[in-house]
């Protein structure tokens, strides 16, 4: 009887030890079970993109319209800012492999897609996805407007695509697109004058590169961008900005510039029209969230003044700063 009540203790005891073995190890198995997921989607990812890379054709025009904007601010005599290096810019840009391929989707990273094109450092290439291209390059019997989507449309996003391969902090697009802004010829309707850009661009351009291998910009994102930047330096637009009307044209600059912009990843129906939404939702004060299928042709409209969406959006940022 004493052996065999002994042996129910230690029973006891073996099982309450077994259970708290289990206990310990359940959460650890749950952690390597998404480790192991995780590192399964990379492996696709990686295998994805090289394969991506291998079928891409070099495109040497992609290249001509990614130095366009370092050489035009090299022409305006404008080599530095603070201690961003144009010059040095334009040689890393000359070196970097420009590359054209139809896939419909890249895969950046695990569950982050892009559909306009990625850019690796590890091989300092950048890839843009050639059914983009009809988009940026419009079929067109008019030489001024075909030279406008071009200047317009491409390049900041190339831009951002060679800024990445070389390992330049591009994510929000701030640092292409102030570049652009700081290209644009000085117009009485623009709030701030070519000095004004020049001296605001300083805190942006000085920020440090990134250690990250892989990315890649979005051509509908950076010109959403581009237009609520537009509308927001424009004098034009004053009557409709009334919440802007108080802020400091060259703060609401910066900040929108460092906005970070993001397109949903849940919709409907990207065959219904009627579920077209071209409201611009501001998740925070320093974050944008838009319905990407809506927007990928509504950007090509040149005058953001008439669009209500773009209106709504700005007032909505100058009311949250």
């Amino acid at each position: 009887m004493v052996i065999a009540m002994i042996t129910r203790k230690f029973k006891h005891k073996f099982i309450c030890l077994i259970t708290f073995l289990i206990l310990l190890i359940l959460p650890f198995s749950g952690h390597c079970q998404k480790q192991f997921k995780f590192k399964q989607k990379q492996f696709e990812h990686d295998t994805i993109n090289q394969i991506i890379l291998e079928e891409s054709k070099e495109s040497s025009e992609l290249k001509i319209h990614a130095l366009a904007i370092p050489q035009k601010l090299i022409n305006m005599g404008i080599k530095k800012i603070d201690q961003f290096n144009v010059e040095k810019l334009k040689n890393d840009i000359g070196a970097t492999t420009f590359k054209e391929n139809n896939s419909f989707v890249y895969t950046l990273a695990p569950d982050t897609l892009r559909y306009s094109g990625m850019y690796t450092s590890q091989k300092r290439t950048a890839v843009l996805n050639s059914t983009v291209a009809p988009i940026i390059y419009p079929s067109s019997n008019n030489p001024v407007e075909e030279r406008l989507s071009i200047e317009v449309l491409a390049e900041p996003l190339l831009l951002h695509e060679a800024m990445g391969a070389n390992k330049i902090d591009d994510r929000n697009y701030e640092k292409s697109l102030a570049l652009y802004f700081l290209t644009l010829p000085e117009e009485s309707d623009r709030k701030l004058s070519p000095d004004d850009v020049f001296k605001s661009l300083r805190p942006i351009m000085s920020e440090g590169g990134v250690t990250i291998v892989g990315g890649g910009g979005d051509f509908v994102a950076i010109n959403i961008k581009r237009l609520l930047i537009e509308l927001a330096l424009s004098k034009k637009s004053a009557s409709k900005l009334l919440a802007c009307e108080n802020r400091d044209p060259a703060q609401l600059f910066v900040k929108l510039l460092k906005l970070k912009i993001e397109y949903g990843k849940n919709r409907i129906s990207y065959g219904s029209f009627a579920s077209l939404d071209y409201r611009l939702i501001f998740m925070k004060n320093d974050f944008i969230n838009f319905d990407r299928f809506a927007w990928t042709f509504a950007i090509r409209n040149p005058n953001p003044f008439s669009n209500a969406a773009l209106v709504s959006a700005v007032n909505d940022f100058c009311r949250l700063m």
